[in-house]
């Protein structure tokens, strides 16, 4: 048996490759808000030298291990705004360096400008936000919320 053993030289560690089954969700935010959950098999973290790792592209995530079927991704850093139709690579590894490349792909948006930058209480102000990674298939889903987090509007 290989999974879990250690080799002599240098306290080198086998496992078994987790596999991906679902990630969720794939669009969002390039800000580096929120989290991305990784679903599938063989997820763990209870051998020596492992170090579980998440990247969206080249971004280097925080990884939680939630149970052996959830890893939780965390990026801190923004993600680059990409063109129309380009997307980033989601993927893990249980030692950060041997990725598992998954089929599912990251979509991020961000937000340039907002105009007019103000406008009164009670009205009806149409409001332009111009920015980049919005998916026009997801137009029926897309909300924008205005206010503080104690007093806001979602329209």
């Amino acid at each position: 048996m290989i999974d879990g053993s250690t080799h002599e030289f240098n306290n080198f560690v086998y496992y078994k490759q987790p596999t991906l089954e679902e990630v969720t969700p794939i669009i969002g935010p390039n800000e580096g808000r929120g989290s991305i959950y990784f679903v599938g098999k063989d997820f763990r973290e209870d051998f020596e030298n492992s170090k579980l790792g998440c990247r969206i592209g080249n971004i280097l995530g925080k990884a939680d291990l939630i149970d052996s079927e959830t890893i939780r991704c965390t990026v801190s850093n923004k993600v680059p705004l990409l063109e129309e139709g380009q997307s980033l690579l989601l993927s893990i590894a249980l030692n950060s360096y041997s990725w598992v490349e998954s089929d599912w792909s990251y979509y991020p948006y961000g937000i340039f400008e907002i105009f007019p930058a103000s406008g009164p209480i009670g009205e009806n102000t149409n409001i332009l936000v111009t920015g980049k990674g919005f998916v026009n298939e997801m137009k029926e889903e897309a909300r924008c919320k205005f206010g503080t987090e104690e007093n806001y509007v979602i329209v």
